[in-house]
């Protein structure tokens, strides 16, 4: 017996998305430049409008489905009747039946073995990847493009007509208009592309070289591979020519793998995976324009390139060069979740013609310390000289000492110069040189006393970021230069006499204009000659004990004087509260960076300018990188991450070439006992925890369990640990781009609060762990080993509960300190129901007699205070979680997301 001849189709249908034919090509050996091995297509009957997404796992092709179908029913106001596919258990699963169901969709199965009843899904993917393989053998591009080159096809067979449609153009039948190819280019051909970083030489190269490999989605312009910087940009000023530019090698180099092939089909069904899909995402210092990477998300993928709109028939006529998209949407969680938005948008920078490195302080570049005696003894003895004139005029013009006789009864301090050459942003060096005392030699109780200096928190930057982006608030960054020298010394100091002082004050007195610095040189000259033989400080120098402690006194006393209020949870934040947020400001102070929030514009420059009458300002204008953390803003979200930092990290420590082939930071089954396999060599261990713990404190609360759990072997580390920390890096280097990002809700800070019951093998304690949100990213989070044992998951969770009240308490106070009450009535969510229990009533007597008595601050604080109230969570929708221990990696990146992290 043989199969029965297939009736012949009897056409295209009527009506728009009547029927959406779908299917799924993969797994391909070859693994796209991100990391994607599979692609999906849905092709509309009715017009052979096709749409093609790129996946890492099959089980994601329901979020894929779920963005086409909300993209392709707004676009026609009609709504898709029947979905035609096979009988992949990506497609016949229950959360596909239920959303079919929910939305009204009529299923259309193919019979087992019979793909040619989903006939229009396999001959377009036929076509395509036919399409592909010859692109990508035509462009000798190597097979890790093949993404970019399916695309492509989906881009041109879209515009090409099509015999099932009688020769009709798909793109022409679903956007009603006529079709436009004249920018339509050769993937793989080789092209200039017009570089406008301002920080080239005049006579550089105005162009690089690069390659076409497609037609970026909602932009006009094209994207292009540039091979000698391995990455991907969008760009306009493109200019396509017909001599090859480079080599096969250099085609090659970004993937070498084998060429282009499918794998055989497997009938069977996938264990559901975290989903990837490809997007386009800005760096954090790259003025090149955008990369394509590969995402993990828990349930929902951004939409593909493929997608177009009727305007990309003018790709070539765009504005600018480098452009960055608004994302299509972020990870989408289910319904019933508390306090995450459905979507959020990538950073687009407001002015695509600046350059992220033009904006960073220089103390960002690179420097190199060198000793006095080889730096005059180089042949850049000149260069350097010039360095220490320039230091010792800006201490002498600031009257930092005079010179007198030493008492005899007085020890002199001594000091020195430290000289760097800085490698400043635009590749040119900068020699600097820094007379610094030698604090060491101070003694206690004559030379200083107090040296306590308070320092803004991290915490408190991120509450003003999300602030600023919930009020619509600019943040202005300040640098007061040579900010140690203007603190005033409450003891006496005597100071050895500097080296090269007296040369420096004869060329002063020599060439300098300035008549009022000639004549103070002039007079330290004079008593150097006349018996002086030591330096009084008369205000503060950089090495001092004491010397961050007078600075801060002394612009304590300047902003108190300009009417501003110290606030008493935080004292590096001042604010001027006005009648209203448009006559408010807010300043956050780290030693000698200042940051300045306001919606009022004129308020901001007003403050600088009364400032600068009694310091020297280096103002940066709107703030971009502080304290290692990039500050990237957009007029949706704000984002901050600390991807230099990470780099940099990992050239440190010799990892800047591991491979990224880990999806979360810490394994499962992480469980390290007492016993220890001593490590083969002496490690860095406790620098590079030092390291990762200021890098979790910053801006990726994804790593802070991991790095308080490796934290606790600093004295006594052995091999599982030390491969566990190499790990952490390899998770570090694949998502070094990853940060929080805050975008406008509308909504009050929420918390979560969770433990993890007797996790610690050693000594069967548990770990705490919350997270504070605000702007829908956390503000502040904490991961924490208890500190007695815990008899039941009830009362670890009441513990950490316990510790997340005393945080929300002080957020609480603090907003209504600054006069914005209304974001500081918090919600805080527990996903143990014992513990909410016992936090309103003392039940449970005889499981709970023997908590501390401390644990019950918990429903003082209820009574108390109605700003604060506790709230059930599910243990699906706990944030926090991530927080208390180790996790897969598709429930760990639906933490993060929950967390605000991407």
């Amino acid at each position: 017996m043989t199969s029965f001849p297939f009736s012949k189709s009897s056409g295209p249908c009527d009506e728009k998305l009547s029927i959406i034919h779908s299917d799924v090509v993969g797994p391909i050996r070859n693994e796209t430049v991100g990391g994607a091995k599979y692609f999906v297509t849905f092709i509309d009957d009715c017009t052979r409008w096709c749409e093609v997404y790129l996946l890492k796992s099959k089980s994601g092709v329901l979020e894929c489905f779920k963005e086409y179908k909300s993209y392709v029913e707004n676009l026609t106001a009609k709504r898709i009747k029947y979905l035609q596919t096979d009988n992949g258990g990506e497609y016949c699963n229950n959360k596909f039946d239920q959303f079919l169901k929910q939305e009204g969709i009529i299923r259309r199965l193919t019979i087992p073995q019979t793909p040619q009843q989903n006939g229009v899904a396999e001959r377009m993917n036929r076509t395509l990847v036919e399409m592909a393989r010859c692109m990508l053998l035509s462009s000798n591009l190597s097979a890790g493009f093949w993404g970019d080159a399916v695309l492509v096809a989906c881009h041109i067979r879209n515009r090409c007509p099509t015999s099932s449609l009688g020769g009709t153009i798909p793109y022409e039948k679903w956007f009603g208009s006529p079709v436009k190819i004249e920018y339509l280019q050769k993937f793989g051909a080789e092209v200039y592309v017009l570089d406008k970083n301002p920080t080239k030489d005049k006579f550089a190269a105005r162009s690089v070289n690069g390659i076409f490999i497609g037609y970026p989605m909602n932009q006009k312009g094209y994207k292009v591979w540039i091979p000698v910087d391995h990455k991907t940009i969008i760009a306009r000023d493109v200019k396509f020519c017909k001599t090859r530019l480079d080599t096969n090698d250099d085609r090659k180099s970004a993937i070498t793998h084998d060429p282009f092939q499918l794998d055989q089909f497997s009938a069977d069904v996938d264990t559901p995976k975290p989903k990837y899909v490809e997007v386009d995402v800005i760096p954090s210092t790259s003025y090149s324009g955008t990369r394509e990477m590969i995402v993990e998300t828990t349930d929902s993928p951004l939409g593909s390139p493929s997608l177009c709109h009727e305007e990309d028939s003018e790709i070539a006529q765009a504005d600018t060069e480098v452009t960055y998209k608004r994302g299509p949407g972020r990870p989408k969680l289910q319904k019933g979740q508390v306090g995450r938005p459905k979507k959020v948008y990538k950073m687009i920078p407001n002015d695509n013609n600046s350059r992220a490195e033009e904006t960073l302080p220089e103390d960002v570049a690179l420097t190199v310390e060198t000793s006095l005696g080889d730096a005059l003894s180089s042949a850049e003895r000149a260069l350097w000289e010039e360095a220490i004139l320039s230091e010792v005029k800006s201490l002498v013009k600031n009257e930092t000492w005079e010179i007198v006789q030493k008492p005899r009864n007085r020890k002199a301090v001594g000091c020195r110069y430290v000289l760097t050459t800085k490698l400043n942003v635009d590749k040119t060096e900068k020699k600097k040189a820094r007379l610094v005392a030698k604090g060491y030699s101070q003694r206690y109780g004559i030379d200083y006393r107090n040296t306590f200096s308070p320092v803004v928190r991290l915490d408190t930057i991120r509450l003003l970021t999300a602030l600023a982006v919930e009020l619509d608030m600019e943040i202005h960054q300040l640098d007061i230069n040579t900010a140690y020298l203007n603190g005033y010394l409450d003891e006496e100091i005597y100071m050895e006499v500097p080296e090269l002082l007296t040369e420096c004050l004869g060329r002063i007195i020599k060439e300098e204009r300035d008549e009022s610095l000639k004549e103070q040189a002039r007079k330290m000259l004079n008593d150097l000659k006349t018996g002086g033989d030591v330096c009084r400080l008369k205000k503060s120098l950089y090495g001092l004990k004491q010397a961050g402690r007078q600075w801060n006194k002394r612009l304590d006393n300047k902003l108190k004087s300009m009417h501003f209020k110290q606030s008493l949870k935080e004292p590096c934040l001042y604010y001027l509260d006005g009648n209203s947020i448009d006559t408010s400001i807010y300043l956050a102070v780290y030693v000698d960076d200042l940051l300045i929030v306001s919606r009022n514009k004129g308020l901001i420059q007003s403050f600088k300018d009364e400032l600068s009458k009694e310091f020297d300002l280096k103002d940066y204008g709107l703030a971009k990188y502080i304290l290692g953390i990039d500050i990237v803003k957009n007029e949706y979200a704000t984002k901050l991450s600390q991807q230099k930092y990470i780099n940099d990290l990992m050239i440190k420590f010799g990892m800047e070439n591991c491979k990224e082939t880990v999806t979360t930071p810490m394994e499962v089954n992480f469980r390290p006992n007492g016993s220890q396999i001593p490590l083969e060599k002496k490690c860095p261990y406790r620098e590079l925890i030092g390291s990762l713990i200021y890098l979790s404190a910053g801006t990726r609360p994804d790593i802070t369990h991991a790095v308080t759990r490796l934290a606790a072997f600093c004295d006594n580390p052995g091999q599982i640990q030390w491969n566990a920390v190499k790990r952490l890096l390899r998770y570090l280097k694949r998502t070094a781009d990853y940060g929080l990002i805050y975008r406008k809700t509308g909504k009050s800070l929420i918390g979560y609060s969770d433990a993890d019951w007797a996790n610690c093998p050693i000594d069967r304690k548990s770990y705490s762990g919350y997270a504070f949100l605000l702007g829908g990213a956390a503000i502040s989070w904490k991961s924490q080993k208890q500190k007695c044992v815990a008899t039941s998951t009830c009362e670890a969770e009441y513990i950490s509960l316990n510790l997340a009240i005393k945080e929300a308490v002080y957020l609480n106070s603090l907003m209504k300190e600054i006069g914005l009450r209304d974001f500081g009535n918090i919600v805080l969510y527990c996903d143990n129901q014992g513990a909410l229990f016992l936090s309103e009533d003392p039940v449970f007597h005889a499981r709970t007699k023997h908590f501390d008595i401390q644990y019950y601050f918990i429903r003082s604080v209820l009574r108390e205070n109605t700003d604060i109230q506790l709230s059930y969570v599910s243990t699906e929708e706990m944030a926090a979680d991530v927080l208390t221990k180790a996790l897969q990696r598709q429930k760990h990146y639906r933490c993060i997301s929950m967390l605000g992290v991407d």
